[in-house]
């Protein structure tokens, strides 16, 4: 905890809306009491997420057959901060949950790809940017040594050259993250003040203090690099396309078994594009539903992005409607994914 306590005290002063001893202090609180909560019984566990939940919670039973309850949460502090809270069933035993949200039931998919550890070169071998999927890219993320990197591999005109340095990019961002977290992120370069990725997130998640409380121990592997608690960290990229726009994205999905379940923080550390960075927090809880053993989640999305400061009124309760829409589809599939694990 000394890693993520200090680096609060040096950095997270540059963010004016954030008291840095209030928060330590709640930290510090957080990492006593989060698993030293006076036992439960095993079926009503699930409702622990009443303590920080910013949406109300459904029960098992309201949730079954499928149902999701997702709603918007508010998150000040900036205008381009987003979020939505849900709670939901998995139809398989809390462990196997635990495997598929941090996608070891399904390793591969059409456009997401595991990263070894330490990262390689040869992880980004399916990386394919054309001339095409570039035009599509609303902007780009980069720090100034890599604008300069990819500006020579634009003139060069090659495209096997712009692949490689694209691929150089991502490599390098993933071992720094795997040896030194968040932290040691190098901002993006967006013509003025420097995005840092690290105090931006935590200023989002300070807005849901409850959640932030909640998570502090898995918060700390984020920050700081350092190995999984009890699980090993899954590493991922992917190349997807975000409403219409190709993004290119880094991750990693850190996990924690709990007394009574599982805590998972699936992270985007890199976005190239669509949006600066997000996060998705699940905890998990074994409950009964109709006699079967099933998997109650509690999970929150927040975002950062650019787009959404452009939005006000209708415009961004519209913007805040998509993105329920698609958590749902997520969830959805999720769903899907977990019924096959059975």
């Amino acid at each position: 905890m000394v890693n993520i306590l200090s680096y609060l005290v040096c950095e997270i002063r540059t963010i004016p809306y954030l008291n840095p001893m209030r928060l330590l202090t709640s930290l510090a609180m957080a990492a006593l009491a989060v698993f030293s909560c006076n036992p439960v019984q095993a079926q009503d566990s699930w409702k622990e997420a009443q303590t920080y939940s910013g949406i109300d919670m459904s029960g098992p039973d309201a949730l079954a057959n499928g149902i999701i309850n997702c709603s918007r949460v508010p998150i000040s502090g900036s205008a381009l901060n987003i979020g939505t809270e849900s709670n939901y069933l998995l139809p398989v035993s809390v462990d196997q949950a635990a495997g598929v949200i941090r996608r070891v039931e399904d390793s591969t998919t059409e456009n997401d790809y595991l990263l070894s550890k330490p990262a390689a070169i040869d992880n980004f071998r399916k990386l394919n940017i054309t001339d095409s999927s570039l035009k599509t890219l609303k902007w780009l993320n980069l720090s100034t040594a890599e604008k300069n990197r990819l500006s020579d591999a634009f003139k060069n005109g090659s495209s096997d050259k712009i692949n490689s340095t694209w691929s150089a990019i991502l490599l390098d961002r993933a071992t720094t993250f795997q040896s030194n977290g968040l932290l040691k992120a190098e901002p993006y370069d967006l013509g003025g003040t420097p995005f840092k990725l690290a105090p931006e997130l935590v200023g989002l998640l300070k807005q849901r203090s409850p959640v932030l409380k909640r998570f502090v121990s898995v918060m700390d592997e984020i920050m700081t690099g350092k190995p999984g608690v009890n699980l090993p960290v899954v590493y991922y990229w992917e190349n997807e396309k975000i409403q219409g726009s190709q993004n290119i994205g880094l991750g990693a999905v850190h996990a924690l078994k709990t007394a009574t379940g599982y805590q998972l923080a699936d992270l985007t550390y890199y976005s190239a594009s669509s949006y600066y960075i997000s996060i998705t927090l699940h905890e998990l809880w074994p409950v009964t539903v109709n006699g079967k053993a099933q998997t109650y989640v509690w999970r929150g999305d927040y975002v950062i992005s650019p787009s959404i400061g452009y939005t006000r009124g209708i415009e961004r309760m519209a913007a805040e409607n998509i993105m329920i829409l698609e958590v749902k589809s997520t969830i959805k599939d999720q769903i899907n994914l977990a019924a096959k694990a059975k």
